[in-house]
């Protein structure tokens, strides 16, 4: 059974450069999108228009790809281990791991030869992270997962090491960002972004989280209770004519997925990764109706993040995990479980469980 405890969490996004911003703003409802320069759309009356996009201002300008990465990871891993009046900040140079999630390496976004990814993401970001922070986090290549699925692969390994007993607590961190130039290009290319003449499509958006877990159960303290990963070979952006078949395709194996985890007995709240695109809106959709065959998915409550920060990328699923510790924390929450999903343009499908951990 997984044993993990959300000891701290961190968020950096649009709405914020810490948790508690980012998540009350959220949660009043607040919507902040800019432009930035770099990238129009077309309109018939005024020709070139800005794109809505959702940037983290003040940190991340200036900065491209990595660079990006590296000041978004600072500021939500700064966020995390910060002292505060919920207690001091967590010892992390005593027996504490970094297990990472990053967007997915593809040549075509990045333009990184694959073989020397790895060495990439060690020398312009894990090294410079621990220099910045002066923690000696230990940080295998192993350790690092992409795409949307990727945390709950980084959960598990999470579990994997607390049980280990050589690791007592493990800093989870995401980053991601769809505002580096070759990026946008990449969504603009692919006809993905929001604008005059297309309304259904994704606001691009930067983030990071860090969620600090532990196999040591607190008072009070939520906890993730289980974690689920697929790769369904459905590839919804691939499809030249239709993507609303595969995206329904992929839609039914994350609904089969999350059912057994919705509790009848309990109010869930579900995050969901719906961006504004076609696709996700069918996978979402699907996923519901497919649950709801063994499930009561009129109970259940859904957040969208992307409606808040913009598409977050590979950020998405742990973001969500802060989002449900600060209404534990703050005692605005339903008091039921919580359910994140995330369904990837790669085919893979995720979802992970959230609870309360019992007083003691």
């Amino acid at each position: 059974m997984t044993q993990l405890f959300i000891e701290r969490t961190g968020l950096v996004t649009s709405l914020g450069h810490g948790v508690r911003e980012s998540a009350a703003a959220a949660r009043a409802g607040i919507v902040r999108p800019d432009t930035i320069d770099g990238i129009a759309g077309f309109d018939p009356e005024e020709m070139q228009v800005p794109l809505p996009c959702h940037p983290v201002r003040n940190l991340t300008d200036g900065f491209e790809q990595t660079g990006r990465w590296l000041q978004l990871a600072l500021a939500a891993v700064g966020d995390c281990l910060r002292a505060s009046e919920d207690g001091p900040a967590p010892d992390a140079r005593a027996k504490t791991a970094l297990v990472l999630v990053l967007p997915t390496i593809d040549v075509d976004r990045f333009g990184w030869p694959e073989d020397q990814v790895p060495a990439i993401v060690q020398s312009s970001l894990v090294e410079p992270l621990r220099a910045l922070t002066d923690l000696p986090l230990p940080c295998e290549p192993e350790w690092v997962f992409q795409g949307s699925g990727g945390t709950a692969l980084a959960l598990a390994k999470a579990d994997e090491l607390t049980r280990s007993g050589k690791i007592e607590r493990v800093l989870v961190l995401a980053v991601d960002s769809w505002l580096d130039t070759t990026s946008l290009m990449v969504l603009e290319q692919a006809e993905r972004l929001k604008g005059p003449e297309s309304p259904a499509g994704l606001m691009p958006g930067e983030a990071a989280a860090c969620v600090c877990v532990s196999g040591q159960s607190g008072e009070g303290l939520p906890s993730i209770t289980g974690f689920h990963h697929a790769s369904t070979g459905f590839l919804p952006l691939e499809s030249e004519s239709d993507v609303v078949p595969t995206a329904q395709r992929l839609g039914t194996a994350l609904g089969s997925q999350m059912a057994p985890s919705i509790d009848p007995e309990s109010i869930t709240q579900m995050y969901s990764d719906v961006n504004g695109e076609e696709w996700r809106s069918h996978t979402h959709g699907t996923a519901l109706v497919k649950a709801n065959e063994t499930a009561d998915m009129d109970r259940v409550t859904t957040v969208f993040p992307a409606a808040s920060f913009g598409d977050i990328g590979a950020v998405h699923a742990l973001a969500s995990v802060c989002l449900f510790e600060q209404e534990v924390a703050r005692g605005y929450g339903s008091g039921g479980a919580g359910l994140v999903l995330a369904a990837g343009e790669d085919g893979t499908v995720s979802s992970i469980s959230l609870g309360r951990a019992p007083s003691s």
